[in-house]
């Protein structure tokens, strides 16, 4: 009889051990989701306005140095000779300040 003691013990102890499994795997997190969902997406919105941030303060950095670039692109193709090479040069030391002025930042 001792041995049928022990038998209905362990089978009880097998039948709420797996009870609990099943409870806890079916047990629902959507509480704890939700705030990481939100999060997410503040996070995404941070890093598009701080992105939109980084690359107007680039747009205002570039436009203030390049002058002479944008002038020999909009008359590179009315200028001859040795008009045509001092715009390529001007328009070569612009790009090279907005690309130094870029790096500052």
């Amino acid at each position: 009889m001792e041995g049928d003691t022990i038998m209905k013990k362990m089978k009880w102890l097998g039948f709420t051990f797996v009870a609990i499994l099943m409870l806890a795997a079916c047990g629902s997190n959507e509480e704890e989701a939700t705030p990481a969902e939100e999060t997410a997406e503040v996070d995404t919105a941070e890093v598009k306005s701080a992105i939109m941030r980084e690359y107007l303060n680039m747009t205002t950095i570039v436009n203030g140095v390049d002058k002479d670039l944008t002038d020999y692109m909009v008359s590179e193709a009315t200028l001859e000779g040795e008009e045509l090479q001092t715009a390529k040069d001007s328009a070569s030391v612009a790009a090279a300040n907005a690309a130094a002025e870029l790096r500052k930042n």
